[in-house]
């Protein structure tokens, strides 16, 4: 039986999880598939904001270079509403609403 893992927001945490799991997954032939939400299309380093903000270019971190050939799936958009009973997340996409599980 495949199992998921749904990891909402791709911050340093975020990012760690959905990574480990689906190297663990990989390196244990597990049947899982990670998938990572996030409201933007690349990593942002809340570290070193301060530096960004004096003018230094920090680098911009694109999570679909990040994140290829690690098999995780990422949709971008805003979670609205969490179901627990059904094991549900609404995400609104720029394509539209999309329920995940």
């Amino acid at each position: 039986m495949a199992h998921e893992l749904l990891v909402l927001g791709a911050g340093y945490s975020g990012l760690a999880a959905a990574g480990r799991a689906a190297h663990h997954s990989r390196e244990r032939s597990l049947d899982l598939r990670v998938t990572l939400v996030n409201t933007a299309p690349d990593f942002v380093e809340r570290v070193r904001l301060h530096q960004i903000a004096a003018g230094q270019n920090v680098g911009i971190h694109p999570l679909t270079e990040t994140l290829d050939g690690t098999g995780i799936d990422l949709v971008l958009g805003r979670v609205q509403d969490l179901d627990v009973d059904a094991r549900t997340v609404a995400v609104h996409t720029e394509e539209g609403p999309r329920e995940l599980r």
